[in-house]
């Protein structure tokens, strides 16, 4: 055996959009005040290079996450749909270890605001019920960051993310207990 260069994982930046926080009924909604909380745990013991082989030394990760939103809609009509506000909060507890060190990072991540989510009305489409909304996102740096740092809570990023989502129910099977069947 002889020794061999050990290198540090070049960063890999993650786009600053949604990463799988939605579901296909995300086009639903209407006036009224919203409170959702999602927790998350990950964990990884091998981690992989850009060709899929595994890089070599002790690599582990874990991340315990809690994001909270809360957005509300007032009752009256905007452009014939219903206006409203959002905010979205993330708290994270995340532990690297690499071969070129340990870090973890405990707090509150980058908060994501709209003041621009727009619900337009419910539509029929081939008989059945078609919902959708637009959101105009903004992604504000208040996580913290060091750039020379493992791991860190925040981006260091502004970032808009415009958001479009529809739902179609194609079957009646699906019931919305505040909008009913149509």
């Amino acid at each position: 055996m002889s020794p061999a260069p050990v290198f540090a994982q070049e960063h890999i930046a993650l786009p600053p959009v949604n990463l799988g926080g939605s579901s296909f009924m995300d086009g639903v909604g209407g006036p009224g005040l919203l409170a959702r909380e999602a927790l998350g745990a990950f964990g990884a013991t091998r981690f992989a290079d850009a060709s899929g082989a595994t890089v070599p030394g002790q690599n582990t990760l874990y991340a315990f996450t809690s994001a909270t939103l809360a957005a509300y809609m007032p009752p009256f009509k905007v452009l014939g749909g219903n206006w409203g506000v959002e905010v979205l909060v993330p708290v994270v507890y995340a532990g690297l270890t690499t071969p070129s060190g340990s870090a973890s990072a405990t707090g509150i991540g980058d908060i994501t605001f709209s003041a621009l989510v727009w619900q337009a009305p419910p539509l029929l489409v081939v008989g059945r019920q078609f919902f959708q909304r637009l959101d105009l996102d903004v992604v504000a740096p208040t996580g913290q960051y060091a750039s020379g740092a493992l791991i860190t809570a925040g981006s260091n990023l502004w970032s808009v993310n415009p958001y479009y989502a529809f739902t179609w129910l194609a079957t009646a099977r699906i019931v919305l207990p505040s909008i009913g069947n149509r």
